[in-house]
Parts: structure tokens; sequence; C-alpha cells
């Protein structure tokens, strides 16, 4: 039992020092290039915080666990509406960029309802696997794409003084 309690808080340290190690340089990278914040963190940050997930998920599928792999992806996205979301705005109130939520929701929520639609068998194949793994690549290829026009958009400003 100490053993457990010794892991589970060494566990917690190193994931706090990892996610400081990992916004700490995305936030570097994304002002030396001029990147927005909120764009290194649709990207960068949430691929790197996405990673266990993923792991846990591949793991489970390679083992036939796929309410596990499911479960994982669902409860993850709860969590992180709900939970960091919540908390974080009880911390300190968040400001919303309404250009963001124009831009991002409608793809939050068409891939949520891309997903019910294809479990609706009771089964995801690999073609839909397929299509979901192109659809986060579009997705990567268009916040790239959105992030080097505000850049331009900001070094613009920056020159001519607005």
């Amino acid at each position: 039992m100490p053993l457990q309690i010794i892991l589970f808080f060494a566990g917690l340290a190193g994931l706090y020092f990892g996610a400081e190690w990992l916004v700490k340089g995305a936030s570097r990278f994304a002002s030396s290039f001029n990147i927005k914040p909120v764009v290194i963190g649709l990207t960068i940050v949430a691929f790197g915080t996405s990673t266990p997930e993923l792991v846990t998920s591949v793991i489970a599928g390679i083992k036939h666990s796929s309410d596990i792999a499911m479960g994982n992806v669902i409860g993850s996205n709860i969590a992180n509406i709900g939970l960091i979301l919540g908390l974080s705005s009880i911390v300190q109130p968040l400001k919303i960029d309404m250009k963001l939520i124009y831009r991002e929701m409608p793809i939050m929520v068409g891939i949520s309802m891309l997903l019910y639609f294809m479990g609706w068998n009771g089964t995801l194949s690999r073609m839909e696997g397929c299509v979901l793994l192109i659809g986060i690549l579009a997705y990567t290829c268009y916040v790239y794409r959105v992030a080097l026009k505000e850049s331009r958009t900001i070094i613009q400003d920056h020159r001519t003084g607005i």
C-alpha cells in the first residue's frame, strides 16, 4: 500500500512538471512565430495532452476491450469540457474570443455528431477510423492555415502601428 501511494504522488508530480514543460515550450514556440496561443492550444498542447488517452485506447483495442477505448474518448471529452473548463473558470474567469466560438464550436459539435452516427450500428469500422484520422489531419491543416493568416495580420498590424 505505501508503494502505491508513493507511485501515485510521483505520477502526479510527473504529470504536473510534464504539463508545465509542455505549456511553457508551446508558449515560447507560439511567440517566436507570432502565432496566437489559442492556436497552439488547439494543436500542440491538445495532441500532447491526448497522448495518454491515445496509448490507453490503442492498448485497449489491441486487447479487444473496445468499451474501454470508447469510454476513454467520450469521458475525456466530457472531463475536458466540464471539469477542466469548469475549474479553470472558477479559479479565474475565462475570456472567450467569439471568433473562436464561431469557428471551432461547429467543428466540435460536427465531429461529435459524426461519431454518434458512425457508432449507430454498434461498431466503428476501419474505414470509419480512417475517416476520423483524415478528419484530424484536415483539421490540423486548417488550424495551421488560420494561424498563418492570423500571424500575417498580427505582423501587418504591428508594422502599421494598429
